[in-house]
């Protein structure tokens, strides 16, 4: 996961093994960790973007949310 500036500047970067999951599991660590990283930084503003639809749209409340990590 990447956090950036509003120039598209790269601040944090963070790519790590999670073991044996899905690829939903890593869309979902990739996002918490950013939301936290971004909290830990005192972020105050933030746009999220990501390829995984199904976290997209869960997070966006088009679609249910069954299991929390």
């Amino acid at each position: 996961m990447v956090l950036t500036a509003a120039d598209e500047t790269p601040i944090f970067t963070l790519g790590r093994f999670i073991g044996r999951h899905t690829n939903n599991v890593a869309e979902y660590t990739a996002l918490i960790t950013g939301l936290e990283e971004a909290l830990r930084l005192g972020v105050r503003k933030l746009i999220v973007r990501g390829d995984s639809q199904l976290v997209i749209k869960q997070m966006l409340g088009e679609y249910r949310v069954k299991h929390l990590i």
